[in-house]
């Protein structure tokens, strides 16, 4: 399997060889499972053998680098299968829509939410088709439904595609929801949003660790007031931020607003920061940002301003 250093390109490359090696060992075992439990064997097994070549091609095609590519030929591959049982068994049989849902995930998850419009489409209109032509003597089936246990290994195996697919899903969220708190927090950067209405401050767990929660596992909420009161640092601050969210209000209704500023805050730990806040409205009720930690920035900055004065003064008065 390729790797990447990209972290979304790696996780793609692992979702499509998690989703190609998953649907061969599902389609493997419905082959030997199916002689053994149904009434009835099929004549031929489309789908081992079609996803056997489609593990092949599509492996082949990833190795060169061509990701996107290798997505679409193990989609492309897939569909055939199951229009291919469709054609054998008639679109009406019942083990074929769980596996088209099936395969209207993988290619929203694969591809895009166009390409699983594309073969949702394309499903329902091959599915009309056979129907239609099969009613009027056109096509006969070759195959049909054997009894309730050939239909039930179809539809098991689909539930287990389905419970995979979901668990690659969340865990590839998971992880880059990870990775992205983990950058946040090497940044000193946090995010939060206010209800104008309410006044309640939702603080995620980034912005929380500014603060000095190192276990926050989750986004909290409290009211503005108690925010100001227990970690910005004075009087003064909690003027300029409440003149500053007071002069924000009245721009609120201009999707072009936004404003920053810099306040001094106090950790958990009593320690005081300095935090530079950038601010927005996502409506006319709440509004939105960012805050960094940008102490030791400041700090320098403050103690250079004497000397930058002192040389402003130097030019200014020399001839």
């Amino acid at each position: 399997m390729p790797v990447f250093s990209d972290t979304e390109k790696d996780f793609s490359v692992r979702l499509m060889y998690g989703i190609m090696l998953t649907c061969l060992a599902v389609a493997l075992s419905y082959r030997i499972l199916h002689p053994i439990f149904a009434e009835k064997p099929k004549a031929f097994y489309v789908a081992p053998f079609l996803f056997s070549i489609a593990v092949i091609v599509t492996h082949m095609i990833a190795k060169t680098g061509r990701i996107l590519l290798a997505s679409h030929v193990l989609v492309a591959i897939e569909w055939v299968a199951a229009f291919t049982i469709m054609l054998r068994e008639g679109a009406s049989q019942t083990v074929v829509f769980p596996i088209c849902l099936i395969l209207i995930l993988i290619s929203a998850l694969l591809l895009g939410i166009r390409a699983a419009y594309f073969y949702t489409f394309l499903t329902v209109a091959i599915g009309t088709t056979v129907t239609y032509l099969i009613q009027i003597g056109t096509l006969k089936p070759v195959e049909t439904a054997s009894g309730p246990w050939s239909v039930l290994l179809g539809e098991i195996s689909a539930f287990i595609l389905i419970a995979v697919l979901m668990k690659y899903t969340l865990s590839g969220f998971i992880t880059v929801k990870s990775e992205l708190s983990e950058i946040q927090r090497y940044a000193k950067l946090g995010g939060w949003s206010l209800n104008t209405k309410t006044l309640e401050l939702t603080l995620t767990k980034e912005y929380q660790y500014l603060l000095g929660y190192e276990d926050a596992k989750e986004s909290k909420t409290i009211p503005l007031s108690v925010y100001l009161n227990t970690y910005v640092a004075n009087e003064e601050e909690k003027t300029k931020i409440l003149s500053v969210l007071s002069e924000s209000l009245e721009q609120r209704d201009n999707p072009d607003f936004t404003t920053e500023f810099v306040f001094q805050i106090r950790r958990r730990d009593g320690e005081p920061r300095f935090f530079a806040v950038k601010a927005r409205f996502r409506d006319s009720i709440v509004g939105f940002g960012t805050a960094q930690d940008i102490t030791e920035k400041h700090l320098a900055e403050e103690a250079l301003r004497p000397t930058q004065e002192i040389y402003s003064k130097v030019f200014t008065l020399s001839p």
